[in-house]
């Protein structure tokens, strides 16, 4: 029902993060919508209004939701839909640490890099993918055969890269810089 719930009148500025809550619950405040969604899967989506036809902004469809699991675009409004495994209520979905307690010792370095970038912490079946800064362009995809990948990127212009790494369920992002 795509006139199920309309969006507060709130304006966001650039870097700026609303979290709608889908509770059922419109006591607590504008952003509780008036549905909830099923952990055996649903579609939900933002649609534009009936004069426009109900014309499908963004829309997602999704299966069987274990617990603590979120899913998100990489890059933040932008990019594809992936699993992330660190929640990000209110918060970019981009990981600013090295950190990673789900992949340990994943790492790419030296970052920032002039022509060769290398990725640690690999697995065997691990689906390595490079995206441009938008996400909108492949520059790289990969399935794993050992731990470390070489990536040469002398016919790389510099700029910002997005390394996805994907472990079964798991989805991992690092932005990567070459100057």
């Amino acid at each position: 029902n795509m006139e199920k719930w309309r969006l507060p009148p709130i304006k966001l500025g650039p870097g700026e993060f609303l979290v709608i809550w889908a509770d059922e619950d419109q006591e607590q405040g504008q952003n509780h919508a008036n549905f909830k969604l099923s952990k055996s899967g649903e579609f939900i989506g933002i649609f534009d209004r009936a004069e426009n036809l109900f014309a499908p902004i963004d829309t997602f469809s999704f299966g069987l939701m274990p617990k603590n699991v979120s899913f998100g675009r990489l890059p933040d409004g932008q990019g594809g839909i992936l699993s992330l495994s660190n929640l990000s209520p209110g918060r970019s979905n981009m990981l600013s640490n090295l950190s990673d307690p789900i992949i340990p010792g994943l790492s790419a370095f030296p970052n920032p890099f002039r022509e060769i970038c290398t990725i640690t912490g690999l697995r065997a079946g691990d689906d390595i993918q490079i995206f441009n800064e938008g996400g909108l362009a492949k520059i790289k995809h990969s399935i794993m055969e050992d731990g470390t990948m070489a990536v040469h990127t002398h016919d790389w212009k510099p700029g910002a890269y997005w390394l996805i790494v994907q472990r079964g369920p798991l989805h991992r992002a690092r932005l990567l810089v070459k100057i």
